[in-house]
């Protein structure tokens, strides 16, 4: 006798996502630590051009930061980003609108770290300067 499934029809959750998607959930913090919301801000300037390699970024020191999505002010960015341990997120380039959104796994980054972008503007359209800011949206993780 064959079963019927039943289904509910399509879902707007991401199923890859992490829990703290919406907000950050009780429990998630391990036990003699605390978490603050916190959200970096990469002013980003440069000609059309001409790429940027090799811009630094320097994360506080008061804990260690777990990155958990990337936001932008400009769509059409080209960027690398190396992490303090100095490993690249992509062996190549990648254009912003494919990571934007929650970094699953979250990426804990050490207090006092140095993270390099490498960024390039897509589809230029002649000479001129993009002006924006890349977001590093996360938690300041530090023990109690």
């Amino acid at each position: 006798m064959k079963r019927r499934v039943q289904t509910t029809g399509a879902t707007r959750t991401n199923i890859l996502a992490p829990r703290w998607q919406g907000a950050l959930q009780p429990g998630d913090t391990p036990d003699c630590f605390r978490e603050k919301p916190r959200d970096y801000i990469v002013p980003l300037s440069f000609a059309f051009l001409t790429p940027v390699l090799g811009q630094t970024f320097l994360l506080d020191g008061d804990g260690d930061f777990i990155l958990r999505a990337f936001q932008t002010t400009t769509l059409v960015l080209g960027f690398r980003v190396r992490w303090p341990d100095g490993n690249f997120l992509s062996d190549d380039w990648l254009d912003i609108r494919d990571v934007l959104g929650p970094l699953y796994p979250p990426k804990t980054l050490p207090a006092g770290g140095e993270l390099q972008f490498d960024l390039q503007y897509i589809d230029p359209p002649g000479a001129g300067t993009l002006i924006g800011q890349l977001i590093l949206r996360g938690v300041t993780r530090s023990k109690t």
